[in-house]
């Protein structure tokens, strides 16, 4: 990810340079600071971007909808043989 990827993420997120550093969690002046960077950002910044994109929430912040559905395991059967 490159600067212009991160405007770009940015543009289609719709977010200010301020309320984009808060959804990363990060201060605005580092938020600047990769704006101005020249070569890549770092993979976990690329992949916060993603996930934000993506409408994921952050892990752990359960609600019950995103946990996989538990259920119990069947009894296993005992099956008769059949006798024609």
């Amino acid at each position: 990810m490159t600067s212009d990827d991160l405007r770009d993420w940015q543009q289609y997120m719709q977010l200010t340079d301020r309320a984009a550093a808060r959804v990363l969690g990060i201060r605005p002046d580092q938020y600047t600071a990769l704006l101005d960077a020249r070569g890549s950002i770092d993979r976990p910044m690329a992949l916060a971007c993603a996930a934000l994109a993506a409408g994921l929430r952050p892990w752990g912040s359960h609600d019950g909808s995103d946990r996989p559905q538990l259920r119990p395991r069947p009894k296993p059967q005992r099956l008769l043989p059949v006798h024609d």
